[in-house]
């Protein structure tokens, strides 16, 4: 973890470094500059955050998401304002308050939907249904895991088709919808062996 740190530091500082040097006209690259670094501490904040959370460190991962957040809104950026409500939405969905995980992953989808950026707006589709299921309400489950597929399948992303796949034939297992289960999985199953 100290490495992923470090690592995003130096970089982060050479940036920021390399920056300095270059010759500034007018008010307007200053603003451009400032706005370029935010970003940049935007999206360092997102990557030790996530990976945070994938090591289950929760706190510290919380801490950095919405820090990443905060400054996204601040600086009125939609694309990553809407990346960190997902993140944020992921850490709730973690930590089992699908409450807040499900406001979360709605801003997101909203501003991902706006942004026309059908891939994320896959992925939202996908947390909802997961975060449905987890409070046991399969029928929202399986509409927002089925919207996902739908666009997964339109995108060509077989990835996220076995992933979506696999969660629609765990929902009817749960049901006992065997037969669905068990066609879910089976599609499932052939993508991913072909």
């Amino acid at each position: 973890m100290k490495h992923i740190l470090l690592v995003v530091c130096c970089l982060l500082f050479s940036f920021l470094r390399g920056q300095n040097h270059q010759k500034v006209d007018s008010s307007e690259q200053i603003v451009q500059l400032a706005t370029a670094n935010e970003t940049i501490i935007i999206k360092a904040y997102y990557a030790i955050g996530t990976t945070l959370l994938k090591n289950k460190e929760l706190e510290n991962a919380y801490e950095n998401l919405n820090s990443g957040l905060q400054k996204a809104i601040e600086i009125n950026n939609e694309p990553l304002t809407a990346l960190g409500a997902y993140h944020v939405g992921d850490y709730f969905l973690q930590t089992k308050d699908i409450t807040q995980a499900l406001t979360f992953f709605n801003t997101a989808l909203v501003s991902f939907q706006n942004l026309d950026k059908k891939a994320d707006v896959a992925k939202c589709y996908y947390k909802i249904g997961k975060s449905y299921n987890r409070i046991s309400d399969f029928e929202k489950g399986l509409f927002y895991s089925f919207e996902s597929l739908r666009l997964n399948e339109t995108l060509k992303k077989e990835k996220e088709i076995i992933r979506v796949s696999t969660q629609i034939g765990a929902i009817y297992l749960v049901t006992g919808d065997y037969k669905n289960a068990e066609l879910n999985f089976k599609n499932a199953l052939q993508l991913q062996e072909s």
